[in-house]
């Protein structure tokens, strides 16, 4: 939960950022997404329902990579809260 943790001591640190809808969808998106794959990682499985978790996380792991364009936390930050042009 890197994206989830980093947003959280940001807002600790200076506050909460004022966030255009779409930066603020683009967020809740990505921390919906973390908090799904960590509830999964945390669930205990055996057999078929272990091989039916690792397909649900690949998916979830896509669509976190998709949704974060690859950037790291400070990266994605930064280009969220930069003024827009």
């Amino acid at each position: 939960m890197k994206f989830t943790s980093y947003y959280s001591q940001l807002v600790k640190a200076n506050g909460v950022p004022h966030l255009n809808s779409k930066a603020h969808f683009l967020l809740m998106n990505i921390f919906y997404v973390e908090a799904c794959m960590h509830t999964l990682e945390k669930l205990p499985c055996e057999g078929k329902s272990l091989a039916n978790k690792n397909g649900e996380l690949f998916k979830l792991k896509h669509k976190l990579r998709d949704l974060t364009q690859k950037q790291s936390p400070e990266e994605l930050m930064r280009e969220v809260l930069a003024p827009a042009p």
